[in-house]
Parts: C-alpha cells; sequence; structure tokens
C-alpha cells in the first residue's frame, strides 16, 4: 500500500509543481525600452545642487539595480544602445521634529531629479521629469554623527530612486 500511495502522489506533485511555475514570466524586460536596447550607459549624472558627491551616490545606486536585474547590460557611452542622462535639480534638508527646548531632532531630506534613457542619436526612449524620494535622519549635537545620519538618508533615497525607476523603465509603467 505504500509503494501505491507514493505512485498517487507523483502527479498531484507534478501537477502542483506546475502550477507554480505557470504564471512566471519576465515580462518586464523592457516594457517601456526598444526590444533592440541591450546595453545602456550610465554616465555620471549633473549635480545642480550644492550638495557634493549626491551625483556620485544616486548614478551609483542606479548602476547597482540595473546589474542587479540584467535585463540589460551596463555598457560605455561609445559602445551603449542608450545613455542614462541623469540630472539633480534639488536637494533640501528641513527639520520636521523638535525637542522641548525647541531643537532639531529630526531632519527630512529629499531630492529631486530628471532622468532620461536617450539614443546615441538624441531620441528619447523613456524621460521622467518629476523624480522625487525623501527619508527622515536623526538630529545628533556631533557635527560627524549628524553629518553620516544624513548621508545614510541620502543613500537610502538614492536607492529608493534606483528600485522605483528601474521597476517603472522595465515593469512597463510608464513615466507621469
Amino acid at each position: 500500500m505504500p509503494r501505491r500511495a507514493a505512485y498517487l502522489l507523483i502527479p498531484i506533485v507534478l501537477s502542483a509543481l506546475a502550477l507554480v511555475q505557470c504564471g512566471y514570466t519576465r515580462e518586464g524586460r523592457g516594457a517601456n525600452l526598444d526590444t533592440g536596447i541591450r546595453s545602456v550607459a550610465i554616465p555620471t549624472f549633473r549635480n545642480d545642487t550644492f550638495e557634493a558627491g549626491l551625483e556620485t551616490i544616486v548614478t551609483d545606486a542606479l548602476r547597482r539595480e540595473f546589474l542587479l536585474h540584467h535585463f540589460v547590460k551596463i555598457a560605455p557611452a561609445e559602445q551603449a544602445d542608450a545613455i542614462a542622462v541623469g540630472v539633480i535639480r534639488k536637494f533640501n534638508t528641513k527639520p520636521i521634529s523638535f525637542s522641548e527646548s525647541d531643537f532639531a531632532t529630526e531632519y527630512r531630506a529629499s531630492i529631486r531629479m530628471s532622468l532620461k534613457i536617450v539614443t546615441p542619436g538624441g531620441r528619447v526612449i523613456w524621460s521622467d521629469e518629476r523624480i522625487a524620494e525623501v527619508a527622515e535622519y536623526p538630529a545628533n549635537e556631533d557635527v560627524f554623527t549628524s553629518e553620516s545620519n544624513k548621508r545614510s538618508a541620502i543613500r537610502s533615497i538614492a536607492e529608493k530612486i534606483a528600485r522605483d525607476t528601474h521597476a517603472r523603465i522595465f515593469d512597463g509603467f510608464p513615466a507621469l
């Protein structure tokens, strides 16, 4: 009887595996990009703010996101099918929480930027002029700790921008 039960389980297990596999596709392979786009260059974005180093943090986050998902290859601009052109337009920090003695205890950092994916000939394939993200971070009396907290918030914002933008480019969500 145990052998017969095992034979009855095989079709059930195979059916379950087929159902699990059934709906999965890599639907997002560039729903908003031309099918001929196999590689993208992501040169360092332009930073129009006074926050030093912001362009490197945001650009690196987007590069990591592209490398993570393998939908397209990262290539030098001379060899790429498309180029990601980003401009960081605004960076702001403002206090959002205060102590009883009216000292800031928490800040909100925000970044606004634009990004477009263009062909080497200049044709715009994908564009969003209104990318924005925020993150909060704790204030600290120690200037170095406070600056470190702000940098962590900036990295968090950059990662959110990279994830959301990549998803909208490759998962079929159009730019706003």
